[in-house]
């Protein structure tokens, strides 16, 4: 969803139809957002034991930030080299390339309910803290 928000407004005239498709993307970006985020949290603390949870988060926090600041200096050299509306196809185009490959990689696409951790890896965390 984020991926065609970011590619309608690269495609935007200007006027009141680049104002609704504006409007659009930001629409269609906070609800891929959402939709992202809650499956991608849960799936994550459904499968990481209880005694994890706390350094699975802050590592995966530090994993998803850390790529931020160089990603926002490539996406500046590319508005800058390019335009915005190039460097807006560029990011739409790229994440709808990544969502196709995420949906061919079996292990999601087939994913119906959410796994639950290992009860041993509960008990083995536990005796080593």
């Amino acid at each position: 969803m984020c991926g065609v928000g970011w590619s309608s407004l690269a495609l935007a005239p200007l006027g009141a139809l680049g104002v609704a498709a504006f409007a659009l993307m930001l629409f269609l970006f906070g609800v891929g957002a959402v939709l992202i985020f809650i499956n991608f949290l849960a799936l994550r603390q459904a499968v990481t034991p209880a005694p994890m949870l706390g350094r699975m988060t802050s590592t995966m926090r530090w994993l998803i930030l850390l790529p931020a600041g160089p990603g926002a200096l490539f996406g500046g050299w590319i508005g800058e080299q390019f335009g915005l509306r190039a460097t807006l196809a560029f990011s739409g185009v790229a994440s709808l390339l990544l969502a196709a490959v995420a949906w061919r990689q079996r292990a999601i696409r087939d994913l119906r309910t959410l796994p639950s951790p290992d009860p041993e890896l509960d008990d083995a965390e536990a005796v080593a803290d």
